[in-house]
């Protein structure tokens, strides 16, 4: 077979499509194809069809009719036979694929619902696997033998592959340093405008990534306007990190190593002035060795804690339970986290009402109110959620391999990542540097330094002992009157020894300080006093944050609506997943107020419950075999581990199935 991809040179064996070089409307399409198709007909000649197919979907390929339609989306009619009342239609791509699936079960087409081996959507992988089984099904209902099924599910795999991998070539994008960028920058003032971004010298860290934030959304929407490849595809990829694009096209701020923000310069970007000198290209590489260091004492507890936690949250949204009957929903205050986190959960308006509804994240008239959500924190099902705690959503991901313990997995290694990523750990996100009302009137902020004002005179003083309080304040005193100007929230300030060692002793009201004028300090450092560094808010604090929550605080919170806020806050724009995963974790950790085991019965009003910590609720679970995987299981196996789960007696939708190691609720 022959798959033609060069236009000039047309290879077809088939004469009345071999005459074209291209196919460009969709009536010739039609006319070759023979609209409508009868399948049954080419029962002893299915190349003929297949390879037609192929021919024709290479000369038309990612043309497009008049109506901007690509050619490939040309709607083929077909049936199984003749008599067939019902005529069926498919995209010509979807119908070539599903060609590769019909010549499985050829032979028995007429004995087979058609719609069970076509390609009505996007070939997800469970698509292809739920059509796979089906022709599988067939055979073996006909008589092959697993020997026959192999061979013909092989060669329709190496069918497959060989469409699939000539086609996606001819659809895939190829980035050139033109069409990524430069032919952007050439017709787009706003881009031009924005990759010669420049902030003035007195303006925070903290300013400038909320600038760079502000502008990234400005080029990424001119960036689609323009039709730019590597945009358009991130809508479907996600592969664009915002912080890079901000370094390459608008600024780079300062240098951050992970844990604090190096006090080198830059205004630039990654094609304007970036690491511009050789002192700032040595901050950086030094810098980056930070996150390394970090890695080491991070990583280990990361992976623990992600284990632990995938241990705990056996367990699925149930496939027979639509309501657990819960009524114990809980109070949320609305704000735009909550809309954005809680999108699709449904809630009643007060307490006792009746009437539930789903909350959308464009309901902003919400803001501010009280509702009470259905939670799969105290969702009735044990280990299961209902589909009403879970939320609307529940229908889409209720088909998710693996349950709870995948999502657990998805959630974890996103922000394991994050730890042993340098790039995330690089991210400057500094919080802003606190100077008292009077800072002005005395000294300019510029970026990382403070520079005295050479326009005035004035003496500096500071107390002998001000080391001692500059973890949280630090103080400077103008003049005899000595006016205190005040500087916080910083990770640390540094003074010059240049500056240390003009500074005279004095001694004023039996309290010794230490004396310099601004004259001085511009002689001896061209009006540089000190120069401060940022407190770097770093992603890896959110997630060992989020470690402290479960590992040892949750156990000091009375109200699981206070849990559900923190952690609502702390995944917020972390971790890519609704919030609702983090409830069902939470859930598991609420434990009856006499039985650390058990979990309360939430169809009892306002049951008591008291929180574990991550650990407890894992030495205290009746899974025996979570206890056995967890830790210690010497200690379990000679503590007579089925004793107290054996007095455990369930009925109803509450009963508990030990299925982490496969066992599962048919």
């Amino acid at each position: 077979m022959n798959f033609n991809v060069d236009t000039d040179i047309n290879e077809s064996r088939f004469d009345d499509i071999a005459v074209y070089q291209e196919i460009t409307d969709e009536d010739t399409i039609h006319e070759l194809m023979g609209d409508p198709i009868i399948l049954d007909r080419y029962k002893n000649n299915f190349d003929y069809l297949y390879e037609r197919t192929v021919d024709i979907a290479v000369l038309c390929w990612n043309n497009k009719n008049d109506h901007g339609m690509k050619l490939q989306h040309t709607l083929i009619q077909f049936k199984v036979n003749d008599d067939d009342e019902m005529t069926l239609a498919l995209p010509l791509n979807r119908f070539m694929i599903s060609l590769v699936f019909i010549k499985t079960i050829l032979p028995f087409i007429n004995d087979v619902k058609i719609e069970d081996f076509i390609l009505t959507d996007f070939m997800s992988l469970k698509i292809r696997e739920k059509i796979q089984k089906n022709i599988v099904d067939v055979l073996m209902q006909n008589g092959l033998i697993i020997d026959e099924i192999q061979e013909i599910m092989a060669d329709m795999s190496l069918d497959l592959k060989e469409l699939l991998l000539v086609f996606s070539k001819a659809d895939m994008q190829v980035f050139t340093a033109e069409n990524l960028f430069l032919d952007h920058y050439r017709v787009s003032p706003l881009i031009r405008e924005i990759n010669n971004t420049e902030y003035p010298p007195d303006m925070q860290i903290t300013d400038i990534v909320e600038e760079n934030q502000k502008k990234y959304k400005i080029l990424e929407a001119e960036m689609l306007r323009l039709g730019n490849p590597f945009f358009i595809d991130n809508k479907y990829t996600g592969i664009i990190k915002p912080k890079q694009m901000e370094e390459l096209y608008i600024n780079f701020s300062q240098v951050p190593d992970g844990r604090e923000l190096v006090p080198v310069i830059m205004n630039g970007n990654g094609f304007k002035a970036g690491y511009h000198d050789m002192d700032v290209l040595y901050a950086g590489a030094i810098a980056a060795r930070v996150p390394d260091m970090m890695n080491e004492d991070l990583m280990g507890l990361a992976g623990y804690f992600s284990r632990n936690l995938m241990i705990l949250t056996y367990g699925t949204i149930s496939k027979t339970v639509y309501d657990c009957g819960s009524v114990n929903p809980i109070p949320i205050k609305v704000n735009d986290v909550v809309l954005d986190m809680m999108d699709g959960r449904y809630y009643y308006e007060s307490k006792n009402s009746g009437i539930l509804k789903v909350l959308h994240k464009n309901d902003k008239h919400l803001v501010g109110r009280e509702l009470w959500f259905r939670s799969p924190c105290t969702c009735n099902l044990n280990e299961d959620c209902c589909h009403v705690c879970y939320g609307s959503k529940a229908l889409k991901v209720g088909e998710l391999e693996g349950g709870f313990i995948y999502t657990t997995e998805l959630m974890t290694s996103n922000v394991s990542q994050n730890v042993l990523s340098t790039k995330h750990l690089l991210k400057a996100n500094a919080k802003k540097i606190k100077y008292s009302d009077n800072f002005d009137d005395y000294f300019i902020s510029e970026s990382s330094t403070v520079v005295v004002d050479n326009e005035k005179r004035f003496d500096i003083y500071l107390r002998d002992d001000y080391q001692d309080n500059m973890d949280e304040t630090f103080t400077i005193y103008i003049g005899k009157d000595l006016k205190p100007v005040t500087i916080s929230d910083y990770t640390s300030i540094i003074i010059s020894e240049k500056i240390t060692e003009k500074m005279k002793e004095v001694v004023i009201d039996d309290q010794t300080y230490l004396k310099i004028s601004s004259s001085k300090v511009l002689d001896v450092t061209d009006g540089v006093f000190c120069t401060i560094i940022p407190v770097n808010i770093m992603m890896t604090q959110k997630y060992m944050n989020i470690m402290k929550l479960f590992e040892t605080e949750v156990s000091k919170i009375s109200k699981i609506e206070d849990a559900v806020t923190i952690l609502m806050n702390l995944l917020y724009g972390v971790i890519p997943i609704l919030s609702t995963h983090g409830e069902i974790i939470l859930g598991k950790l609420m434990r009856q107020v006499d039985s650390n085991m058990l979990r309360p019965n939430f169809l009892e009003p306002d049951v008591p419950y008291k929180l574990i910590r991550l650990k407890a609720a894992l030495e205290n679970t009746e899974s025996v075999t979570t206890a056995l995987s967890f830790e210690k299981p010497k200690k379990h196996i000679l503590g007579a581990i089925f004793n107290e789960r054996n007095d455990i007696n369930r009925v109803g939708v509450r009963s508990f199935t030990d299925y982490l190691y496969g066992e599962e609720t048919k």
